[in-house]
């Protein structure tokens, strides 16, 4: 598969709630996407955008590897792919006031090359900030 090719296909999401989405790769690890709204500062929405693995045996969500499972085993452009359609999809419908959320600093620069390409976001502006183990990804709307 070529890159392009990867960064334009997706998996197929199954809606939870109204918040929460999940899908399964090819090689059946199933992931979710949970849109986490509460209210910013002022007065608007601010949404986390949460991603986790689901782990096999308790069918719970967890982070703590999921960078190494995904990146092992999975199609990493694909999830990111996937990932980033919920998200814009989100975005369509709720236009937020802020988008946040977190990548595990082992996987940072290649969050963020993925973020940069794969989150197409007009009317928001992008803020990176590296944490001692974490960086946060902020889209910020522009009025």
């Amino acid at each position: 598969m070529r890159i392009e090719e990867a960064f334009n296909s997706s998996y197929s999401l199954v809606r939870l709630n109204s918040d929460t989405l999940m899908f399964d790769t090819d090689v059946g690890n199933s992931y979710q996407i949970l849109f986490d709204e509460h209210e910013s500062d002022n007065g608007g929405l601010e949404v986390e955008v949460v991603f986790n693995f689901i782990d096999p045996i308790t069918m719970m969500p967890y982070r703590k590897f999921e960078g190494d499972v995904m990146m092992k085993k999975d199609n990493p452009m694909k999830i990111f792919s996937t990932v980033a359609k919920a998200t814009q999809d989100y975005v369509r419908k709720k236009q937020p006031d802020i988008i946040a959320f977190t990548g595990r600093n082992q996987l940072g620069s290649v969050y963020e090359r993925m973020v940069r390409r794969l989150f197409n976001l007009p009317n928001y502006r992008l803020s990176v900030k590296k944490g001692s183990m974490d960086t946060y990804f902020i889209f910020d709307r522009i009025r």
